[in-house]
């Protein structure tokens, strides 16, 4: 994949990030402290973006640059601790069908952690 190739994929990385967030391009915005028009640059152009930059970008969105181009090209990285978070969903509907109550199922979560 060449860069010019790569460009628009980081666009669309951002833009469905903050979406993720449910952030509007102003609070991203402040929130990494740039302006809004450079804000909606990262999102809708196929400029390029500085390492810093992105760098920036990524812990505003509260992800390391490692998992934000993981998530470009499809590379799940931690598979085990997906397993990890169906098995304690489904324990934990498990012990709301049998009636165990909010308080006892929070204390038993904080237990397994």
């Amino acid at each position: 994949m060449t860069l010019e190739e790569l460009k628009p994929l980081i666009s669309k990385e951002i833009r469905k990030r903050r979406l993720y967030f449910g952030l509007t391009h102003q609070a991203m915005a402040n929130k990494i402290g740039v302006t809004k028009p450079a804000w909606v640059q990262y999102e809708t152009t196929n400029a390029p973006i500085q390492l810093g930059t992105l760098l920036n970008v990524c812990r505003g969105l509260e992800c390391s640059l490692l998992d934000f181009f993981n998530s470009i090209f499809g590379i799940k990285k931690y598979p085990e601790e997906e397993l990890e978070n169906e098995i304690k969903e489904v324990v934990s509907s498990a012990l709301d069908k049998a009636g165990v109550s909010a308080e006892v199922n929070i204390i038993l979560r904080m237990v397994r952690q």
